[in-house]
């Protein structure tokens, strides 16, 4: 299902779906080391990503390469779902219905980019952590992918186990430096667009404004924004709301697991 809506997406559906795959087809071919000396080789994403835009290599045409993308892409997505039924076996039939209501439609815009890496490794640490095995691993690879899982992190800091805290930060401080020296200036496009104003018409407020009458406009890398200008607030807003997110519910479920098991006791 998720191959044929892959190619429907790559043939009928408007361009802003797959811009993102043809963007990387016709820049796929800078990528190399003879950029290193100059120190400027734009490469915006963290380093990990590389790879599926490196496999571009292997196609002779920007359509065939959208839809390997889209496939790699949805076979995270699909993977993803696997690992968050895994979480909750007993629920398994609820968390595919809402997977399938939440976050299928998205997969049509994010097959064609590179979210669905770092969502599935932020799972599978997830996984790791609630079945109590080390996930260093997942959340490296998803840092090396996207940078935001590193926010699984809290949830080994709260248990205050450190070496599961300070070998992905190590590592994950390396991998800034390497990204950093391979593309100064993609490390810093990766951050200046973070600081964008208005809201991407993919999010939930900029669909809204979208469809309330908003102009989008082309905005930094070729993203489309509604209400450019505006709202620079929001980011900043948003990260401290998020970390308030994560941090209140690491620690209600941890008071909740320790509850449990004293009553155990």
């Amino acid at each position: 299902m998720r191959v044929a809506l892959v190619a429907l997406v790559v043939h009928a559906f408007p361009q802003i779906y797959t811009n993102d795959a043809f963007h990387f087809w016709n820049n796929w071919h800078t990528l190399g080391v003879h950029h290193l000396p100059y120190r400027n080789f734009l490469w915006e994403f963290p380093p990990l990503t590389v790879v599926p835009v490196a496999a571009a290599a292997l196609f002779s045409d920007d359509t065939a390469f959208a839809i390997f993308l889209g496939v790699v892409m949805a076979s995270f997505e699909l993977a993803t779902l696997e690992v968050l039924c895994r979480c909750r076996p007993k629920q398994r039939e609820g968390v595919v219905l809402y997977w399938t209501a939440a976050a299928l439609p998205i997969g049509l815009l994010a097959w064609f980019r590179f979210d669905f890496m770092s969502v599935l490794f932020a799972a599978l640490a997830l996984l790791w952590i609630q079945r109590r095995r080390p996930a260093s691993a997942w959340i490296v690879l998803g840092v090396f992918s996207k940078l935001w899982p590193g926010v699984v992190l809290a949830s080994s800091a709260w248990r205050t186990r450190w070496r599961e805290v300070v070998v992905p930060v190590a590592v994950s401080g390396v991998l800034l430096v390497g990204w950093y020296a391979f593309s100064t200036t993609g490390f810093r496009a990766f951050l200046d667009y973070r600081k964008g104003t208005g809201f991407h018409v993919e999010s939930l407020i900029g669909s809204l404004l979208l469809l309330a009458g908003s102009r989008p406009i082309v905005f930094r890398s070729g993203a489309y924004v509604v209400a450019a200008g505006h709202y620079g607030w929001v980011d900043s807003a948003s990260l401290l709301l998020w970390i308030a997110v994560v941090v209140t519910v690491v620690g209600l479920a941890y008071r909740k697991r320790s509850v449990h098991d004293a009553g155990v006791l």
